[in-house]
């Protein structure tokens, strides 16, 4: 599944693509998160907002570079989960 998906910059990408991206990064920011607690609990263990996280939860925003350190870091993801969490839309590049 992964080989065949390739990541793309948001530079790239159509708006519709963005979206989903988005979306499904959000989807699965959510599901790891709630091994670790609530959404207040992991803002903790981020160490950023409660109302941050939730933008990030709910689509509205993407991360940082320095959040996007933080939440692997604190959910200690680790290469290949972080593939796949890049990689998780149906879409991919020439």
């Amino acid at each position: 599944m992964l080989s065949s998906k390739r990541i793309q910059s948001t530079e790239n990408m159509t708006l519709k693509q963005e979206q989903e991206f988005q979306e499904a990064f959000a989807k699965e920011l959510v599901r790891i998160g709630r091994i670790f607690g609530s959404q207040k609990d992991c803002a903790s263990i981020i160490g950023i907002s409660k109302s941050h996280l939730c933008e990030i939860e709910k689509g509205k925003k993407m991360p940082s570079l320095m959040v996007l350190k933080k939440i692997i870091n604190a959910y200690e993801l680790g290469p290949d989960h972080l593939v796949e969490l890049l990689s998780i839309t149906e879409w991919s590049v020439n």
